[in-house]
């Protein structure tokens, strides 16, 4: 069986932020050891917070558009049908 791996918004900010971090080492881990798997909403989520001009100061614009570009590129879209509400 494959290991299924989603990663939220915040991670995946972390992970590539902070090269280091506990985040960076299982995102890593996740893609040598299973597949990572993200919904559209989480993608689009994750694509518009980190081209925030308040992450210039970790990382150039320059560096961060390839990285949501790897990330969909190694990642696999997958179609949520369901819904959770309050």
């Amino acid at each position: 069986m494959i290991k299924t791996f989603v990663f939220d918004t915040n991670v995946l900010i972390s992970a590539y932020i902070l090269a280091n971090s506990k985040n960076r080492q299982a995102y890593n881990k996740a893609f040598d050891v299973g597949m990572v798997v993200y919904a559209v909403a989480t993608f689009d989520k994750f694509a518009e917070t980190f081209v925030r001009l308040r992450f210039e100061k970790y990382l150039p614009l320059e560096q961060r558009l390839p990285a949501i570009q790897e990330f969909r590129a190694k990642a696999f879209l997958i179609n949520v049908d369901i819904s959770i509400t309050d």
